[in-house]
């Protein structure tokens, strides 16, 4: 809608030298072709393929083939197939062909393929136990006072024994000043955890409220195991297509960048530095 208003004001408000005549095709309706504008031809096989891609109906599809050649063909009479912003268009629409026609001849991924790198990435699939939990933090430096440490010590010890007699006191407990009630995703052993606090989640032996209180770098903890989630094997099929995907992206950029290096070697490509280093220091 906008092109074409846009033309119909180029149309009436345009310079007082009228355009150049359109140059007429001299194709005829027949055999493939099923239309023509101006004499340009729409083949069946363009119409069909609109049609897939767009989702239309044939005879819609035709319609809109129709309306393009005609504005197409109205512009090209205007000139503005000079203009510079239409000339990069066109460079991209050029690219973005020759792209399509590279990916169609880079060769699928094979199974084996995918089996071999699946089997290269294993351990780094693989899901070690994992486990979640709740805590309730005090913080203290371990620089602080010894009264103050102490004091502290002392707090949350009183906690730990209220919710190892009464875990449902938790979310009350947490809402005190001074305390930080926290719930932390489900973490391996590896996980930058600090040490003391890692090696009471992980020695642990079952769900609950840990019975030893923790003191780490922030202060003094109460910790509830949560969840235990066992170690998981990473299995093929559930990998498999994700691994085919990443290796023909990989596939076609080594096959683009081949293209790209062998057209610099046999065409060249030149620069002016001098002048693109004057470029970079305006743009900074």
């Amino acid at each position: 809608m906008r092109l074409a208003l846009g033309l119909a004001c180029m149309l009436a408000c345009g310079s007082a030298e009228p355009p150049p005549a359109r140059e007429q095709g001299a194709a005829e309706v027949g055999g493939t072709v099923v239309s023509t504008v101006d004499g340009q031809p729409i083949e069946l096989a363009e119409v069909e393929r609109f049609a897939t891609a767009a989702e239309l109906s044939a005879e819609d599809a035709l319609a809109r083939l129709q309306a393009e050649l005609l504005l197409a063909g109205e512009a090209t009479r205007l000139g503005y197939g000079d203009a510079p912003e239409v000339a990069r268009a066109q460079r991209r629409a050029l690219v973005q062909a020759l792209l399509a026609r590279v990916d169609e001849e880079v060769p699928e991924v094979s199974d084996d393929e995918v089996r071999s790198a699946f089997e290269e990435r294993w351990d780094s699939l693989y899901l070690p136990q994992r486990r979640r939990c709740d805590h309730l933090l005090l913080r203290v430096e371990r620089t602080a006072e010894e009264s103050e440490i102490a004091a502290a010590r002392a707090r949350m010890t009183e906690t730990l024994e209220t919710l190892r007699r009464d875990p449902n006191q938790w979310a009350a407990i947490g809402a005190q000043e001074g305390v930080l009630a926290e719930s932390l995703p489900a973490v391996p052993r590896s996980a930058p955890l600090d040490t003391a606090f890692a090696a009471a989640l992980f020695d642990a032996e079952d769900v609950g409220v840990l019975p030893e209180l923790v003191q780490s770098a922030f202060g003094f903890h109460v910790i509830a195991l949560r969840e235990i989630l066992p170690a998981e094997d990473p299995r093929f099929e559930d990998h498999r297509e994700a691994i085919r995907e990443e290796l023909m992206v990989q596939r076609r950029f080594r096959r683009l960048t081949d293209l790209v290096a062998g057209l610099e070697e046999s065409i060249g490509v030149d620069r002016n530095e001098a002048a693109l280093g004057r470029a970079l220091e305006l743009s900074l």
